[in-house]
């Protein structure tokens, strides 16, 4: 059972439940928890989906111009995503720097499973919130 727990003190009432949000819950039965809590983090899909359709690495600018988000969020999803082995960080020895984003073989085999995303949701839109 999981406890919840204040910053100022210890658990309040031993009954109530509180679940991280962005750990899986271990041993949850489902194989794909590990792989959505990291696709559902603000803009990782996002970062994904621009290096697919370019079919190109691409440099941080690049990608900072694709995607509506802060550098420093940017910066912490490539992290995650590099971790994860979905794409690699190229750093060049030039002067400027120069560092480039691309997918991995990993990565790269997401492309079917955005076509069939993206299909659906043009078959069936949601709501925009």
């Amino acid at each position: 059972m999981l406890i919840w727990a204040t910053a100022s003190g210890p658990p309040m009432d031993a009954d109530v439940v509180a679940p991280n949000p962005n750990t899986p819950a271990k041993g949850s039965g489902c194989p794909t928890s590990a792989v959505f809590t990291l696709l559902g983090r603000p803009f990782s899909m996002d970062v994904l989906y621009a290096l697919l359709r370019a079919k190109k690495a691409m440099r941080f600018a690049d990608l900072q111009n694709a995607i509506p988000t802060t550098p420093g969020t940017l910066s912490e999803r490539l992290k995650e995503l590099a971790a994860a082995g979905l794409i690699t960080r190229t750093p060049f020895a030039e002067v400027p720097p120069r560092v480039e984003y691309s997918l991995t073989t990993m990565g790269s085999s997401l492309d079917p499973i955005f076509d069939a995303i993206e299909a659906w949701a043009k078959t069936y839109p949601l709501p925009e919130s």
